[in-house]
């Protein structure tokens, strides 16, 4: 392993033949102030936006390997030094940038947290001296160690919450006693640890878990954060479970200076969000358009806080109402904030003569009409918990107002479509399937430009034949995932779907070069070889009987793909023609295949009229 490595060589570097002790060595970093914080990026998933960034300390040689530097810290007792080290550097840093927006996570392992010396140094004060506002400092409590004292732990994290500070639990899921500590810090943010994000787009089994713990999350005003996030498919499985902050380095790797992201990872982020929220995965007409009913609307001006109170009382059916400046949604008027609001001893004397929108909620949703009603509820769940269950203002894209969708619609409506949507995923990948392709293949042909790509494997059935169902099923998830990471190649549109057995199509908005096609090939060639027998492999076939008895050589299974594209038709086609169209060239193209045994593709280079 690299840690083990690199332990290794910083034990080399450091022997007695220098004569100067390791531990001397790591004291002279800490004392001449060598370690240098590096950001790496937080991203909200749901807009797009930066969120903050983790600090993360590198010492110099033979310290540049930070497991290594805490990992002999912590055998030489040093536990503390090291740790005031970096997180001294990382509030000097953050001063020194003066950015007012951004937040930044901090790492406490709970043994120094629970350290006299680290509340005696970590506070309020001490923020405001370096003109840090603790509101943007979020504690990662690190489950490196158990806890002792679960009571006196929990004191303390009430202490920080209380001035401020904010709460994250590190490595959710693989820690020291992860359930109890949970409890006791009833963290504001739960960082997924990298090995459950690993391969979470193909597995089922991790899927569901992280879907719990989203929904646990979201029941006890908490988000989640998955860190290690290193491929596209991870990140579009992450944001469709509902995980709200993202990180790894995809999205951005650790650097001394603050970094944006960068165009092509922020171009996608922005495509996922827009497909969602515009219903690019829904099944027909997904969005909140025919969900919404018409409340009572004032005009700016218009009533008093008593005549509303008037309005509560003669009309018990009335649960809110909407305040207008012209078309324009300006203010939100519930019946349980209204009453909130005017309660009290004098509530009432002070906002009875007042007019409501002085009472009336400003910070709102606000949504489109055309936005999907599953990624409404998303982000409607997202609210404070005082807001969660208040109705959402719908508008058109002038911003005029177009009327109110209650929650309780919301819910009922979006678990509809979820249940329709996940009985169209392919059970063996959970690719979508025929229902959602064929919504894909509606919008692309809808487009100025558009690519179909159809990929399936040649001489699957042998394959089957000689090695069996189970092998044949993860035969074609290897295909699958070549597939998919070949993906962010075409465009960021570009999206994969299982139409059965072997068959895939690709549908982007973008004409894929043939060095994606030649890399997805290739890809897949690679893979394949841990699926056949090792002298099979090396032989490029294996031996197998047809249905007449005799005995054949059968060529090894390879990808075959097949491009249609806007360019061959003059007018905007049928999918039935252009699934007809592919199949042709398909059999051309696994006829190359099969003499070589190696993956191939074709375009499709006639000219077809539109039907």
């Amino acid at each position: 392993m690299r840690d083990a490595n690199a332990m290794t060589d910083a034990v080399d570097k450091n022997s007695p033949a220098t004569g100067v002790p390791r531990r001397e060595l790591l004291l002279e970093l800490i004392e001449s102030r060598r370690i240098t914080p590096h950001f790496q990026p937080v991203v909200d998933l749901f807009t797009g936006d930066l969120f903050g960034y983790e600090l993360l300390s590198r010492g110099s040689p033979p310290f540049e390997d930070p497991e290594v530097m805490f990992h002999l810290a912590k055998e030489w007792g040093m536990t503390w030094d090291i740790e005031y080290a970096c997180r001294t550097a990382s509030l000097r840093s953050i001063a020194e940038l003066g950015d007012g927006s951004s937040r930044y996570l901090l790492n406490v392992s709970p043994d120094i947290f629970s350290d006299p010396r680290f509340h005696g140094g970590f506070t309020l004060g001490a923020m405001r001296e370096l003109g840090i506002d603790n509101r943007r400092i979020i504690i990662e409590i690190t489950e490196t160690a158990t806890i002792d004292d679960y009571e006196g732990f929990e004191r303390l994290v009430r202490h920080y919450v209380d001035q401020g500070f904010r709460i994250a639990l590190d490595d959710f899921g693989i820690g020291h006693s992860g359930l109890s500590t949970l409890v006791t810090v009833s963290p504001h943010f739960l960082k997924l640890d990298r090995s459950i994000v690993a391969g979470i787009d193909r597995s089922s089994y991790k899927q569901n878990v992280v879907r719990s713990i989203v929904t646990f999350a979201a029941n006890v005003e908490s988000n989640v954060i998955a860190e290690g996030i290193e491929t596209y498919p991870q990140l579009e499985a992450l944001f469709r479970l509902g995980v709200r902050y993202g990180q790894g380095y995809l999205l951005g790797r650790p650097a001394a200076r603050p970094a944006a992201l960068e165009e092509p990872v922020l171009s996608r982020l922005r495509v996922m969000i827009e497909d969602y929220k515009y219903h690019r995965f829904a099944l027909g007409d997904g969005s909140v358009a025919h969900l919404l009913t018409y409340p009572a609307t004032h005009r700016v001006g218009s009533v008093t806080c008593e005549e509303m109170e008037d309005q509560f009382r003669r009309s018990h059916n009335l649960d809110h109402v909407v305040v207008l400046d012209g078309d324009t949604p300006i203010g939100l008027v519930t019946r349980q904030h209204f009453y909130l609001t005017v309660a009290g001893r004098y509530g009432y004397s002070i906002f009875q003569k007042r007019r409501i929108e002085e009472i009336a909620k400003r910070d709102f949703l606000v949504i489109k009409e055309k936005v999907d009603i599953r990624a409404l509820g998303r982000y409607a769940m997202s609210r404070v918990m005082g807001d969660v269950y208040d109705p959402i203002v719908v508008v058109d894209d002038a911003g005029a107002f177009l009327g109110t969708v209650t929650m309780k619609q919301l819910l009922a409506t979006a678990f509809d479509l979820e249940i329709k949507i996940a009985t169209s995923l392919n059970p063996l990948t959970r690719l979508p399937g025929n229902l959602i392709i064929g919504y894909w293949l509606e919008e692309a042909f809808k487009r100025e430009r558009y690519a179909v790509v159809y990929a399936d494997l040649s001489r699957f059935k042998e394959y089957n034949d000689r090695y069996g169902f189970s092998s044949g099923d993860d035969l074609i998830r290897c295909a699958a995932q070549a597939l998919a990471d070949g993906l962010p190649g075409i465009s960021p549109w570009a999206r994969l779907g299982h139409i059965g057995g072997d068959d895939f199509v690709i549908v982007a908005d973008e004409v894929p070069s043939e060095a994606v096609l030649a890399q997805m090939c290739a890809e897949f060639d690679r893979r394949r070889a841990a699926f056949f027998d090792a002298a099979d492999f090396a032989a490029g076939f294996y031996a197998s009987t047809d249905r007449g008895g005799r005995r054949v050589r059968v060529p090894l299974a390879t990808l075959t793909l097949a491009v249609v594209s806007s360019e061959n038709f003059d007018a905007s086609p049928h999918p039935g023609r252009v699934a007809e169209i592919a199949s042709a060239l398909k059999r051309r193209s696994k006829q190359r295949g099969d003499s070589r045994s190696v993956s191939h593709y074709l375009f499709e280079r006639r000219t077809y009229p539109g039907v």
